[in-house]
C-alpha cells in the first residue's frame, strides 16, 4: 500500500502557467532523428503509477482519476508544447483526442508514458518542418506594405486547420517579428544620432571619422536595419532549435505528469528530482556550491553574478562574464563543459560541504587562448537577496519629518530541520528590533511581490503583531477544520502597522494580511485584491523502493494541494484574495493574474467564523484600526489621488497600460508601424520626463540589513541616489507613507512598543 508521507505544508504560489505557454512556444523547434533517443526508464513507469495513485489518495478534490476529462487533458498537454498554436495543426489535436481520450487513465494507472512521448514526437516533426520553411523563407524578400495585420498572441486561437494556414500565420509572424527588429534598428540609430549632437555641443566635430546615419526611406527599410533583422531572427530560430533537441526523457516526463497534476488544481505538480531541489533552495534560502549564478552563452557556460560572502566571491579569483571551460572533481582530470548542457554543469559543480572542486576560466575580455585554473571548497552559501530587508524613511508631515519603517518581504522561507538556520520569523523580529532602536512611529510590511511560501512562518509571522489568537483556520478534504493560532502573548510591534499587498501576493501573503486585518491590527492598502490562492499543498517524495534506491537521498516527489485555509472570520481567500482597506490605482488591474484565471482554480467558500472576543488581544496594548479611523484614512487618500501630482503620472502611465494590453492586432505595414512608434515614444518621453521630475521629491531613505547579510559582506545601498537614465519611482510606496503619518497624527502619539520584547523563533551554484 503506498503512503507517501507529507515534508510539510508548503503554501506555494505560482504564476508560471502563461511563463511556461510562451517558453514551450520558444523550444518550438528541433530535429526528427532526435525524437527516438527520447524514451521512459523502468523508473518513470513506477513514478506515474505512483503521482497517479497519490493524486486520488490526498488532494483535496478527492477525485477519481477516471472523472477527468482526458479529451481536455490531450489540449492542455498539448498548449504546454505549444502554447501559441503556432506548430500542431488541428488534425493533430484531433488525432490525438481521438486515440487517447477514452484510453489515457488506462494508461496513466499501468504508469504508460507512450502518450506523452507520441503527443511530443509529432511535435518535434511539426517544429522541424518548420524551421526549415523558416531558414529558407528569411533567404527571400519582405513586403513591408501590406496592409495586413497580426495578433501576436494565439494563446487562445485554434490550431491552423491544414498547412497551408500554417504558412500564412507564419508569413505574418516573420514580418511581425522583422518589423520589430527593424523598428528597434532603427530608434537605436536615432539615440545614437541624437546622443552624438549631445557630444558635439562642446566639442568641435571630426568630420574624418564620422559616419553619417543611413537614411531609411518612406516605407522601406535601411538595406542595415533588414540585414541586422534577417540575422537577429535567423539566430533565435538556431537558438530554439538547440533547445528543443537539449530536451531530455524527463522533461516530456515532468511535463506530461504536470499537466495530470493541473487537471485537479493549477498548484498541484510533479517534480522531477532536479525540480525538487530547486523548490527546497527557494523555501531555505541556502544551498551547498560556490556561489555564483551561470548562464548559458553561445554554448559557453558563462558566470552571470557572483553571490555575496560565497566560495566564488571569496577567491577573488573570478568574476562576472568569465566563462568555465573545464570542471574537475578535487584533483581528478578536467571535463570538457563547452556546449554542455547548463544544468549538468551545475551538477558538475555541485557538491558536499568541504569539498573541492576546480574550474577551468576563460577570463573575461582576454584573449580566448588564455586559461586558468581556480580551485574552490565548496561551502553552505546564503541567498541573501531573497531575505526580508528594511528601510527607514523619513515622512514629510505637517512640518515635520515622522521616521517610518519598511521591511520588505519577498517570501516565507526557513528551514525547520535547523534551529539556527535563516527563518522569516526570526529575521523580521531581528529587523523590527532594529528599526525600534531608531525610534521608527510606524512600520509598514511590504508584501507585493511575496507568492508565499511556508505556512508556519506566517503563523509566527502574524503572531509578531498579536498578543494571542488565531491565524487561520484550515480545512481538509473530510471536512475537518484546525485552528493555527499564535499562543505567545508577547508582542514585537504593537505600533501602527500597514500591509501592503498587490495581485501577486499570494498564499502565506494572503494568510497574514488577512488576520492582522481580521484582528483590526493592520490597514491593508494596495491593489483591490490580493492574489485569491487560498490552497494549502504538501510536498511528498517517491517512497516506493522498487522506484528508488532508499539509500539515495534524491528522489522525485508531487506537490499535492491537500486543504483549503480560511481567515479567522470564516472567509476563504480562494479567487477572491483579502480586499484592501484602501485601494489605490493599479496597472495589474487589467492583467490576468490572479487565482480566477487560472484553469481549474478551486471554488471559493467560507466556514462559521471565529468569535476573536473570546481570544485576550489586549486591545489598550495595541494600534487597532476601527471603522471611522480607516474612512477617516481613506477620505485623505482620495483627495491625495486627486491633488497630488504622482497620481496624475500613474494615471497617465496605467491609461497607455491598458490602451496596449488591450491592442490585439498590430501592422505589418513599416510606414504604419512608424507612425505609431514614433507616437508612443513621444508619449513614452513625456511620461519619463514627468518621472524625472517626481524622483526629485523622493523620500530620504536608509537601508538597513540583517545580520547574516553584513557578515557575508554586503553593505547598504545609498537610497538616496537618483539615477537619471532610469528614474524610479514607487508610489504605491509613498502613498502607504502618506497614510502611515496620516495614522500617527491621528493617534496622536509618536512611541513604539512598551510591551516587553517577545520570546519568538522563528540556477545558483
Amino acid at each position: 500500500m503506498i503512503q507517501p508521507k507529507p515534508i510539510s505544508y508548503r503554501p506555494f504560489f505560482r504564476l508560471t502557467a502563461f511563463v511556461l505557454l510562451i517558453l514551450a512556444t520558444t523550444l518550438g523547434v528541433g530535429q526528427e532523428d532526435k525524437t527516438s533517443k527520447l524514451k521512459p526508464t523502468a523508473k518513470m513507469v513506477g513514478e506515474t503509477k505512483w503521482v497517479t495513485q497519490s493524486l486520488q489518495r490526498y488532494h483535496y478534490l478527492n477525485q477519481s482519476i477516471n472523472d477527468i476529462d482526458f479529451k481536455e487533458f490531450v489540449g492542455f498537454f498539448m498548449k504546454r508544447l505549444d502554447g501559441y498554436h503556432m506548430y500542431f495543426l488541428d488534425a493533430d489535436r484531433k488525432e490525438f483526442e481521438m486515440r487517447f481520450g477514452l484510453t489515457m487513465a488506462t494508461y496513466l494507472q499501468d504508469g504508460d508514458l507512450y502518450p506523452a512521448y507520441k503527443i511530443f514526437n509529432k511535435y518535434q516533426q511539426r517544429a522541424d518542418q518548420r524551421l526549415k520553411w523558416v531558414f529558407e523563407r528569411l533567404d527571400k524578400p519582405f513586403d513591408f506594405s501590406l496592409t495586413t495585420t497580426y495578433a501576436p498572441d494565439r494563446s487562445e486561437s485554434k490550431w491552423p486547420a491544414n498547412s497551408a494556414e500554417a504558412h500564412k500565420i507564419w508569413e505574418a509572424r516573420l514580418t511581425f517579428e522583422i518589423l520589430n527588429e527593424i523598428l528597434s534598428k532603427e530608434a537605436e540609430q536615432q539615440k545614437k544620432a541624437k546622443d552624438s549632437e549631445k557630444d558635439s555641443d562642446n566639442k568641435p566635430k571630426d568630420e574624418s571619422k564620422e559616419k553619417p546615419p543611413a537614411i531609411a526611406k518612406a516605407g522601406q527599410p535601411t538595406k542595415e536595419a533588414m540585414e541586422d533583422a534577417v540575422q537577429t531572427i535567423r539566430r533565435r530560430f538556431q537558438r530554439w532549435e538547440k533547445a528543443l533537441g537539449g530536451y531530455e526523457a524527463w522533461n516530456i516526463q515532468e511535463m506530461f505528469l504536470t499537466t495530470l497534476t493541473n487537471m485537479f488544481d493549477p498548484h498541484s505538480t510533479f517534480m522531477s528530482v532536479d525540480s525538487l531541489e530547486d523548490f527546497n533552495v527557494q523555501i531555505n534560502n541556502s544551498f551547498v556550491g560556490i556561489g555564483a549564478v551561470l548562464t548559458d552563452e553561445d554554448g559557453y557556460c558563462t558566470i552571470q553574478k557572483l553571490l555575496p560572502g560565497g566560495p566564488a566571491e571569496s577567491s577573488k579569483e573570478l568574476k562576472a562574464e568569465d566563462k568555465i571551460v573545464g570542471v574537475a572533481q578535487g584533483d581528478d582530470d578536467f571535463v570538457d563543459v563547452v556546449d554542455m548542457k547548463l544544468r549538468k554543469i551545475v551538477k558538475l559543480i555541485k557538491g558536499p560541504k568541504n569539498t573541492k572542486v576546480r574550474l577551468e576560466i576563460m577570463p573575461a575580455g582576454a584573449d580566448p587562448g588564455d586559461r586558468k585554473v581556480v580551485p574552490l571548497i565548496r561551502d553552505e552559501v546564503k541567498l541573501t537577496s531573497n531575505l526580508a530587508r528594511a528601510e527607514i524613511i523619513q515622512v514629510p508631515s505637517n512640518d515635520k519629518m515622522i521616521p517610518v519603517g519598511i521591511i520588505d518581504l519577498p517570501s516565507f522561507y526557513g528551514n525547520s530541520g535547523q534551529s539556527k538556520s535563516s527563518s522569516t520569523s526570526k529575521d523580521i523580529e531581528e529587523l523590527i528590533q532594529k528599526l525600534k532602536k531608531l525610534e521608527v512611529k510606524g512600520l509598514i510590511l511590504d508584501l507585493r511581490r511575496n507568492g508565499g511560501g511556508l505556512l508556519g512562518e506566517a503563523v509566527k509571522l502574524a503572531g509578531l503583531f498579536i498578543p494571542t489568537g488565531p491565524v487561520v483556520q484550515v480545512k481538509d478534504t473530510t471536512g475537518r477544520i484546525k485552528k493555527h493560532q499564535d499562543r505567545n502573548p508577547g508582542v514585537v510591534w504593537d505600533g501602527p502597522l500597514v500591509v501592503l499587498v498587490s495581485r501577486y501576493s499570494a498564499s502565506a501573503s494572503e494568510i497574514v494580511a488577512g488576520a492582522l486585518q481580521d484582528h483590526r491590527r493592520a490597514i491593508i492598502v494596495g491593489d483591490h485584491s490580493t492574489h485569491g490562492k487560498g490552497t494549502v499543498q504538501a510536498i511528498f517524495q517517491v517512497d516506493q523502493p522498487f522506484i528508488f534506491n532508499f539509500r539515495d537521498p534524491k528522489r522525485s516527489a508531487a506537490k499535492v494541494t491537500i486543504q483549503k485555509f480560511y481567515l479567522p472570520s470564516g472567509r476563504s481567500t480562494q479567487n477572491k484574495g483579502v480586499i484592501s482597506d484602501i485601494v489605490l490605482p493599479s496597472r495589474n488591474a487589467f492583467l490576468p493574474i490572479g487565482e480566477s484565471d487560472l484553469p481549474k482554480a478551486l471554488k471559493w467558500d467560507e466556514i462559521p467564523k471565529l468569535d476573536l472576543e473570546t481570544f485576550p488581544n489586549h486591545p489598550d496594548k495595541s494600534a487597532r484600526l476601527d471603522k471611522e479611523l480607516i474612512t477617516s484614512l481613506q477620505a485623505s487618500c482620495n483627495k491625495r489621488q486627486e491633488s497630488v501630482e504622482e497620481f496624475n503620472y500613474l494615471k497617465e502611465s496605467i491609461e497607455l497600460f491598458r490602451q496596449r494590453r488591450e491592442q490585439k492586432t498590430y501592422s505589418l505595414n513599416l510606414e504604419s508601424r512608424r507612425n505609431k512608434a514614433l507616437q508612443d515614444k513621444q508619449k513614452q518621453d513625456s511620461l519619463k520626463q514627468s518621472l524625472k521630475a517626481l524622483t526629485k521629491k523622493n523620500f530620504s531613505a536608509q537601508e538597513i540589513l540583517l545580520e547574516v547579510a553584513l557578515k557575508q559582506g554586503e553593505k547598504p545601498k545609498d537610497l538616496n541616489k537618483v539615477d537619471e537614465d532610469n528614474p524610479k519611482l514607487d508610489i504605491h510606496l509613498r502613498e502607504g507613507l502618506r497614510i502611515m503619518a496620516d495614522w500617527i497624527n491621528l493617534r496622536g502619539i509618536a512611541t513604539t512598543s512598551s510591551v516587553p520584547k517577545a520570546e519568538k523563533g522563528g540556477k545558483e551554484i
